[in-house]
């Protein structure tokens, strides 16, 4: 009988019911669950059933005394109500119950005599209840586990170094008022993580039975790391056990769960502040540490070790295995206690101990090394993103979190969320108070906190921000009327203040069986802040208990403010929710301090639930196009006032339609002319939309698929906001250097000067620029050695930009100052120019023929032509000071750069360098918008420490492959795998499509029959299909690139395909080659069980073939999926 339905005969009778829990019952469930070999299913398999079985039966039946049989049959239960997702239900009555149950199952982990399949449950029990924290009562169940007190297994406690002696002392006189039954517990519970780190570096054998054992250890301490609170004090005990580095050295086949462990206790987190180390923090413990280790050995072994101490100062890493080699164990492991740290090891070879003191030197990883490795933001999403082992054993974070800023951003969502239930909780005991009655619709009843309404004034209202941008506002203005109400509640209304929220109710019919709000009658609610509050008569309200007054309130535009008949005030206890809300607000450094509010808005939810509306079309903007087809012009701005400037209808006839026109844009304002020259560019109305909108604030979002002409599009809408917006800069983001150096080339063809444009990545280019500004200065300063000698001034006035500045200010202003003093006299051209004492530098254009007015204007066209020689031998002047190529290639960047072009990578990588620059930009592109994640797409807004974007544009795919995940199925759970592109495209934002490439794609399907017809489970490679390819290369003459999804079949097809054509193909997986295409694409579509249809997949080897696709696939495949390919 399979595993599920001896389970299922087991725990339901005949009739459908659950069974009654009987010793039979229970000895026979644990009897199945040991002896099957598929035993971990039991979490998977009728999990439904089981938690019920928990819930109703089981837990009300059980004590903590229950036989160890029960005790097994709770943690499967358990463990499977928190796989299933599902919530764990304890109640304070339940406090004892589950410290007992806590209690013997970390009594089965710590006895040797216990088979390791009880403790592997008896893990994944506790490592469930630790995944619920969020729960009170396993809150304080184990807070003996990650309290101060499970720093008593230390024999070295930093009490000292993190000021925590006052907290140890309270603990231990806590512990001493115990009774000694309670006393047992805590203890026990406090060695907890301890034990777990004994287990791990007193290792056994290695056996299957013992590595599976090891990984519930590992998964249930990366728990414990993963969560600030539990970290404090575990962090700590873990690192003095050496336990990492232990299993390191053994090389434990434990898989991802080993990686996820190291990540998690390398993680740069100050586990007492929750706030990021810097990079400056973590070198400054590496270096101690190193100091540390060196005076050690020179204090205790000079003499053993000789000189070889004092040379591995300089690069210890390389040296200091050769020179531990030298002592003997014991020596080491005197080191390691000096150092602090556990001397537990699997061995005591000088080999294996000298392992632990370099693991001890390891430089730390900063946080944009450890986001590079793991490829994944440090907030809980991703962190179950990270490992590809199954879900269990990863972390269930709940709403736990990582740092300090983390914390706060939960918070703000937590007090909004819990505000805005109580608020509606308070509308509904307030209105209900009150009924519609009547053919009049009068409202009958009375609230402490609700007045009825009569008329009230509604009026649109626009301001502008600091930013002189329009904000649209409605301002209502309500009438208070309190009448006969009792003192008190007059009291409460006079209270209300500026900045207060307030409700408008629309109270109607009340209806049956439908909602709370219905059942009340409640049509529409609308909430606003207090403006002011006044006197019937407009001036200022003074009195505190006034019985007739004004409220002035500003609320959403968007929001109906007309026909509410209710005003409610919030109570006390709800007053100051907003305020918290903006106090949170200002405290949190990532990402509020550094977004745009509409950002914000839309990325994180923060504010109403259509927040990020924002304006796109800034009006103080002008924008200027070139010569444009007015046909294109009409169908891309078919939402602007168009004004046609001398051409009346009548001249427009149908043969005049292409005609191209230039074009001047206020606001929704075009106003045309003739164009003067043909367009360089046939923009299609599409693509004019978006370089357009672009150009202006506010978010663009352009869509389209591969051939569609997205990277030429990027590159016009750069130029446009270079020529629109001259005085402002642009970063351009990619994914890769490829993609951006060829974005970069396509900018300096359309135009733009090679000094604007500066790839971050591209060192040579440069180099390039270095070497061109300083032959730059090198020409300026002769030029300025020429003038001199012109003038007959002598002087070492071009020996250096200071040199040179110093003659202009000396020199040659006096000069021009003096010439406009003599030019009151001068009648004549001839005059005037005989005064000029620059005449015979460069060229002044003047033939004698002009008249006074025309010399004059030439001779002030020719004195800017040398101020702008001296300004600009100012502004290159420190090239000349500066002395490595980094730094000049820096000062260029922050000197003239318009165009600062970087890839997603080396944004990470370099975060905190490019801050340092202080260089702002107004414009975000990210070209590859599809492609990037959350975290790489929210990094460029936050490197400009300013926050001074006006313009974001995203390109991109939205139906091709996404972010890069190591899971993609855990990476579709947390979100991961949908790039922010895509996110804002599924919440609505409006965006603009480009056409698809033209022409049919002829597609061909290549069936391989064979053993393998049918999928395989696990299984990445097909030597079948790889020969079906292999054949049809060789009979094709086409040029043509060959695919598969998998990099278990590219590999070895690789191998095949050089073997046979000697590297003329190159075999690429479908997710490296996406944003490329080929004219001919085969693809090896490999037969695996583990193979799910993916849509964006099928989407990407579409979109990469132009002409031609042949699909090499199994008869099953193609019934299945070949329909997408016609």
């Amino acid at each position: 009988m399979a595993f599920d339905d001896e389970l299922e005969g087991l725990i339901v009778s005949k009739k459908g019911k659950y069974v009654k829990l009987t010793s039979v019952v229970v000895d026979k469930l644990k009897q199945l669950i040991l002896r099957s070999s598929e035993c971990d299913k039991v979490i998977a398999s009728h999990h439904l059933r089981a938690d019920k079985f928990f819930e109703e039966f089981l837990w009300p039946n059980v004590s903590g005394k229950c036989t160890d049989n029960t005790l097994f049959v709770v943690w499967v239960c358990v463990v499977s109500r928190v796989q299933s997702g599902k919530r764990l239900h304890f109640n304070g009555d339940d406090r004892a119950k589950v410290e007992e149950f806590v209690f013997r199952s970390v009594q089965v982990i710590k006895n040797d005599q216990q088979v390791l399949g009880l403790k592997v449950w008896a893990i994944r029990f506790i490592r469930s209840l630790m995944s619920s924290l969020d729960i009170p009562v396993l809150r304080k169940v184990l807070e003996p586990v990650f309290s101060i007190a499970s720093w008593r297994s230390l024999k070295h406690k930093p009490l000292d170094k993190f000021d925590l002696q006052s907290s140890y002392d309270t603990m231990n006189e806590k512990l001493s008022k115990l009774t000694k039954r309670q006393a047992i517990i805590y203890n026990t519970l406090s060695l907890f993580v301890h034990d777990l780190c004994s287990s791990l570096t007193s290792l056994e054998a290695v056996t299957k039975d013992n590595v599976r054992f090891y990984k519930e250890i590992v998964s249930t301490l990366s728990l414990i790391l993963s969560q600030l609170p539990t970290r404090r004090f575990s962090k700590t005990i873990i690192e003095h056990s050496n336990a990492l580095q232990i299993l390191k050295y053994r090389k434990f086949d434990l898989g991802y769960t080993l990686e996820l462990f190291e990540y998690f206790l390398k993680f740069p987190l100050d586990e007492f502040t929750g706030e990021m180390e810097t990079p400056t923090t973590l070198k400054a413990r590496y270096d101690e540490r190193s100091t540390t280790v060196i005076s050690y050995l020179f204090t205790h072994f000079s003499d053993k070790l000789g000189s070889a101490i004092l040379d591995s100062s300089a690069a210890i890493a390389p040296n200091l295995q050769n020179i531990l080699l030298k002592l003997d164990p014991s020596d080491i492991e005197q080191m390691l206690i000096h150092l602090k740290l556990s001397t537990t090891c699997p061995d005591f070879s000088v080999d294996a101990l000298s392992y632990l003191v370099l693991e001890y030197l390891s430089p730390p990883e900063t946080s944009s090394q450890t986001l590079k490795k793991y490829g994944y933001l440090p907030m809980y999403q991703s962190l179950v993103q990270l490992s590809s082992i199954s879900p269990f054993e990863l972390p269930n974070l709940n709403s736990q979190f990582l740092s300090l800023s983390d914390a706060l951003v939960r918070t703000y969502i937590d007090v909004r969320f819990g505000a805005f239930n109580n608020i509606s909780n308070h509308i509904v005991r307030t209105v209900s108070r009150f009924k519609k009655t009547g053919v009049d619709g009068k409202l009958t009843g009375s609230s402490r906190h609700a007045i009825k309404l009569g008329s009230y004034s509604v009026e649109s209202t626009v301001h502008f921000d600091s930013k002189l941008d329009s904000i649209k506002n409605t301002r209502v203005t309500l009438p208070v009327e309190l009448g006969n109400s009792q003192a008190s509640h007059v009291s409460e209304w006079n209270d209300i203040k500026t900045g207060d929220v307030i409700l408008l109710v629309k109270l109607g019919d009340r209806l049956q069986g439908k909602g709370s709000f219905e059942k009340c009658g409640i049509e529409n609610v609308c909430s606003l802040h207090v403006e002011s509050v006044a006197n019937k008569n407009g001036s200022k309200k003074l009195s505190s208990n006034s019985r007739s007054f004004l409220i002035h309130a500003i609320g959403s535009h968007e929001e109906n403010f007309e026909n509410m008949n209710l005003l409610l005030k919030l109570p006390e206890a709800l007053k100051d929710y907003f305020q918290s809300l903006k106090n949170i607000e200002t405290i949190v450094d990532y990402p509020d301090s550094t977004l745009e509010p509409w950002f914000v808005e839309q990325i994180l939810g923060y504010g109403d639930h259509n927040a990020g509306n924002f304006t796109k079309l800034d009006h103080r903007s002008k924008l200027s196009l070139k010569s444009i087809p007015c046909d294109i012009i009409e169908e891309a701005l078919k939402d602007f006032e168009l004004d046609w400037q001398h051409d009346s209808k009548k001249r427009r006839v149908d043969d005049e339609i292409k005609k191209s026109y230039d074009a001047e844009i206020i606001g929704k304002q075009v106003t045309l002319k003739e164009g003067t020259y043909q367009p360089s560019l046939n923009y299609t109305p599409a693509q004019l939309r978006a370089i357009v909108c672009s150009s202006l604030d506010g978010l663009t979002i352009v869509r389209g698929a591969a051939g569609s002409g997205k990277r030429s599009l990027a590159s016009h809408i750069i130029l446009s906001n270079i020529v629109n917006h001259s005085n402002e800069r642009i970063l351009v983001v990619t994914k890769n250097e490829i993609t951006l150096d060829d974005l970069m080339d396509k900018v300096i063809k359309l135009g733009v000067k090679d000094e604007y444009v500066f790839s971050m990545t591209d060192t040579a280019s440069q180099e390039e620029k270095v070497k061109a500004s300083t032959l730059r200065i090198t020409e300026l300063l002769g030029n300025v050695g020429d003038l001199a000698s012109l003038l007959d001034i002598h002087g070492a006035h071009d020996n250096d930009p200071l040199c040179a500045t110093n003659f202009w200010k000396y020199e040659l202003q006096p000069l021009w100052e003096s010439f406009l003093h003599k030019c009151k006299s001068c009648d004549s051209s001839e005059a005037l120019l005989s005064c000029y004492p620059f005449k015979r530098f460069g060229k002044l254009n003047i033939d004698g023929s002009q008249d006074f007015n025309s010399t004059l204007k030439a001779i002030l066209g020719h004195y800017c032509e040398i101020a702008n020689l001296f300004e600009e031998i100012e502004r290159l002047g420190p090239l000349s000071f500066l002395t490595s190529k980094k730094s000049k290639a820096e000062y260029l960047l922050t000197l003239q750069a318009k165009v600062i072009g970087v890839t997603a990578s080396f944004l990470e990588e370099n975060f905190t360098l490019l801050q340092g620059y202080n260089v702002h930009y107004s414009s975000i592109l990210f070209a590859e918008a599809s492609q990037l994640n959350i975290h790489e797409s929210i990094l460029p807004f936050l490197v400009d420490s300013k926050g001074t974007q006006s313009r974001v544009i995203m390109i991109g795919d939205e139906l091709n492959l996404g972010p890069s995940v190591l899971d993609s199925e855990s990476g579709k759970v947390v979100g991961l795998s949908t790039s922010l592109f895509e996110q804002l495209i599924n919440k609505g934002a409006a965006s603009i499509t480009l056409s698809s490439p033209e022409g049919p794609l002829e597609v061909e399907h290549i069936i391989v029959d064979g053993s393998t017809e049918e999928p395989e489970t696990g299984f990445y490679h097909n030597l079948q299909e790889c020969n079906a390819i292999i054949d049809y290369i060789s009979t094709s003459n086409e040029d043509l690139t060959v695919l598969t999804p998998f990099e278990g079949q590219r590999a070895p097809l690789q191998m095949m395909v050089d073997g046979k054509f000697n590297g003329k193909f190159t075999v690429q997986t479908v997710e490296s080659f996406r944003g490329c295409r080929s004219n001919t694409v085969i693809v090896s579509m490999v037969r695996t069980g583990n193979y799910r249809f993916d849509e964006k997949l099928i989407h990407s080897i579409y979109q990469s073939a132009i002409s031609k696709l042949v699909i090499v696939c199994s008869p099953a495949y193609k019934r299945d999926y070949g329909f997408v390919f016609v």
